[in-house]
């Protein structure tokens, strides 16, 4: 998982909204600091004992598609499903594949930049950037993942941003 961090934070910074990755001992903070996470709880740690990232706060995927179907915003959908696509194959490019592919609650959106969250199981692998294997990892990601869960959640959109998203494939 360290190596996920590893190379977001050496290679796809940008992308994954990281700030700060301290994965070593040699960087001294000296005293203890107080976290608070998302339920309010609060813990007091000294930094530098542990393997730590720190990443822009995002709205998940799933949030930001729930509120634009939300309201009725179907183009606004498809232009964020545009924004990961463009996203993933930015990535493929350098190399850098995902091999988690819930993109639905491990992408999020900082304002309008896409970012990545979970970067624990990235890895550098030069084979993702041949155009099939491109081709394949994207359909996994759309026939897996995005038009399950808009036939779940959505289906009366279904078909109109199944069919986006197919045409988006054949066009690779």
């Amino acid at each position: 998982m360290i190596n996920g961090h590893a190379i977001a934070y050496a290679l796809d910074r940008d992308n994954c909204g990281m700030i700060y990755f301290h994965f070593n001992q040699e960087n001294r903070f000296g005293e203890a600091v107080t976290l608070v996470d998302k339920l309010g709880i609060k813990r007091t740690i000294i930094p530098e004992s542990y393997v730590f990232a720190i990443q822009k706060r995002a709205v998940t995927t799933r949030q930001e598609l729930t509120r634009l179907m939300a309201e009725g915003n179907v183009e606004g959908t498809k232009r964020r499903i545009q924004q990961l696509f463009a996203f993933y194959l930015s990535a493929y490019r350098r190399g850098i594949l995902d091999n988690d592919h819930k993109l639905i609650d491990n992408t999020g959106f900082v304002g309008d930049r896409v970012i990545r969250q979970d970067v624990g199981r990235l890895v550098l692998d030069p084979e993702i950037q041949n155009l099939e294997n491109i081709k394949t990892d994207l359909r996994k990601i759309v026939r897996k993942r995005l038009q399950p869960w808009f036939k779940s959640y959505y289906p009366q959109y279904y078909s109109e941003i199944s069919e986006e998203m197919e045409q988006f494939l054949s066009e690779l």
